[in-house]
């Protein structure tokens, strides 16, 4: 064995008995030998070492002899060899046998070892104590224990995030009047149909419910009809806004092209990563829905936020405030927006204050296409999506005593479209299928999927097939290209994704083909989580996470994870909604403070 480590073995075994020898002491002599010793006062008396006993000889054995005198030996030769140890470890020295009084005991000089305290006139043992002490020091020191204390400590401790600087600033203008506020409803103002006032109204005293509910229809809908595309975010004398519309109502449309292999998309998705200019505050409050403009001139994204803000952001350009762009097309939540699926002149967007309007950017106005009634509060819209190619008519869900949906025809203007009630409870999402369009999935909070047929929509009991979950459902979307998928989040932590049964053109159910445990539990003050497939390959799926360090996830059609998109110093919070450029490789996530993050 080498020197080196037999010396260290030897310093931590003594270590250990100084240690066990003094929590045998008593208490006097403990609290004075761990007094700390003055080295410049001379030591009128040293703390001498405990006395030993003389041991009591035990009596000899007949039955025997020879193994007791084996043993005898043996320990007589482990007795030298523990004194040995003890001297040459610094131990103190063993007592004089009793009856021989401890002045007539000569201490041994050590005259080779230089020890601390030699010149100040303590005991010997004070001196071997305290050499001990120093060796035990340093031996600790040479294993690095405390420097690996103070590394792992470090270590430990979270990496802050740095926080962008672009998008919207703090202090931003509001360069155009609040819009007039819409006349309340005669019932709203206590009045009868015939205008008179009823009997009695004006000495109601509000209950808490109500005044709850009176906080919460501060922002009134806007007035009713077209409102002009005005930017919230820059002043009224700047034309910034106005080119900014301009310029998206002439880029050039890029085809889709749907059924990409997933293995060449993979091998370039994985290689994205965050910059710091990737990052920007695109909307004021928290987050409710995202997508990406589909051209492929310019990347342009659109992110709505719970107080009906629309942020527009043109990652290509300086211009408004970093190329961020403020509009208030509705009051409260824009809970679904998308583009239009022919062109890309026209923005779709619905909200929660119960209204459905088409932005065109050529005219630079939000067109009202659909609205429900303004005295029914609960009349919730909650998302849409196109039945056909050319963006004109809409499947819209809502919850008014139940989870109803409406078919909307742009063209018609003054329409008033059949509500059917599917649900129980409110719709979240709806899905068309993309090549047999007569058939689409509602995803209800009354922990149900179904599946139903435009042509049969005369009551609930018509629907195709019920797919029950565990607890209330996010979201079902379709797979993109082929229909034959289509992917659940619930809020028992599962992410489901079914195999649509066709036979022909007909759709006759769904079967389960994969779960996967997944934390949807975002809390009350994130929003809940949607995955989405790929626009144009129906093997990959992007999703937030609740993991930490924070991240994006992207799993495949079996939903194995594949990647995970991270970045130590620029994403730091949850991105719950997420999306995929339609015709580029660009991921981009939004959270619950309106900040966006790019991933090219």
């Amino acid at each position: 064995m080498d020197e080196s480590k037999a010396d260290q073995r030897l310093q931590a075994f003594s270590f250990y008995k100084t240690s066990l020898r003094l929590n045998k002491m008593p208490t006097t002599r403990r609290k004075q030998a761990l007094e700390p010793v003055d080295m410049n006062m001379p030591q009128p008396h040293s703390v001498s070492p405990p006395k030993r006993k003389k041991p009591i000889p035990k009596k000899k054995s007949t039955k025997g002899s020879k193994s007791s005198s084996a043993s005898r030996r043996s320990s007589n030769r482990l007795s030298v060899k523990l004194e040995q140890v003890n001297l040459e470890d610094g131990d103190a020295e063993p007592h004089p046998e009793e009856g021989i009084p401890d002045s007539d005991v000569e201490e041994p000089e050590d005259t080779d070892v230089d020890l601390p305290g030699a010149s100040s006139g303590i005991s010997n043992y004070e001196r071997r104590r305290l050499k001990n002490m120093e060796e035990n020091a340093k031996f600790f020191a040479s294993l690095g224990i405390f420097q690996a204390k103070d590394d792992l400590a470090a270590s430990s401790q979270p990496k802050k995030t740095r926080k962008s600087v672009l998008g919207l600033k703090s202090d931003r203008r509001q360069s155009a009047p609040p819009p007039p506020r819409r006349a309340p409803s005669l019932r709203i103002q206590g009045k009868t149909p015939e205008g008179s006032e009823i009997p009695g109204f004006e000495g109601l005293q509000p209950t808490l419910f109500q005044s709850s509910l009176n906080e919460e229809r501060e922002q009134v809908r806007h007035p009713a009809g077209p409102l002009r595309m005005e930017c919230m975010n820059l002043k009224k004398e700047t034309k910034e806004g106005d080119d900014f519309i301009q310029t998206l109502g002439t880029l050039r449309y890029s085809e889709v092209k749907l059924g990409a292999e997933a293995s060449s998309l993979l091998k370039q998705l994985k290689s994205l990563r965050l910059a710091e200019n990737r990052v920007a505050k695109v909307v004021p409050n928290r987050s409710f829905s995202i997508g990406f403009h589909p051209s492929a001139d310019q990347t342009i994204l659109a992110v709505g936020d719970k107080w009906g803000q629309l942020g527009l952001w043109n990652l290509d350009s300086s211009e408004g405030d970093d190329g961020v762009f403020l509009f208030s097309p509705h009051v409260r939540p824009i809970n679904c927006l998308r583009f239009c699926p022919s062109g890309t002149s026209k923005i779709f967007t619905c909200s929660y204050d119960g209204t459905v309007r088409c932005g065109e950017f050529e005219k630079g106005l939000f067109e009202e296409i659909y609205t429900t009634d303004e005295d029914s509060y609960n009349a919730l819209i909650h998302s849409f999506d196109f039945l056909d190619v050319s963006g004109t008519q809409l499947l819209v869900s809502h919850s008014e005593g139940g989870g109803h949906v409406a078919m909307v025809d742009t063209r018609e203007q003054k329409s008033s479209p059949k509500l059917h009630r599917l649900h129980d409870k409110s719709i979240r999402t709806v899905s068309v299928h993309p090549v047999m369009q007569n058939y689409f999935a509602t995803a209800s909070t009354d922990c149900h999927v179904a599946l139903w047929d435009t042509r049969k929509l005369r009551s609930s009991g018509d629907r195709i097939c019920t797919l029950a979950h565990g607890r209330g459902m996010n979201s079902a979307y379709f797979s993109p290209v082929t229909g034959n998928k289509l992917l659940t989040t619930s809020a028992d932590d599962k992410l489901r994704v079914f195999r649509v049964e066709e036979s022909g053109e007909i759709v006759k159910g769904a079967t389960l083909t994969t779960s996967l445990h997944h934390n949807n539990q975002t809390g009350r003050w994130l929003t809940k989580f949607r995955p989405v497939w790929h626009p144009r390959c129906e093997e990959l799926i992007i999703s937030g996470s609740m993991a930490r360090p924070r991240r994006i996830e992207l799993f495949n059609d079996k939903l194995e994870l594949l990647h995970e998109y991270l970045s130590e110093d620029w994403l730091g919070s949850v991105c719950s909604l997420n999306a995929i450029h339609p015709t580029r490789n660009i991921v981009a996530g939004t959270n619950s403070s309106g900040r966006v993050h790019v991933f090219t």
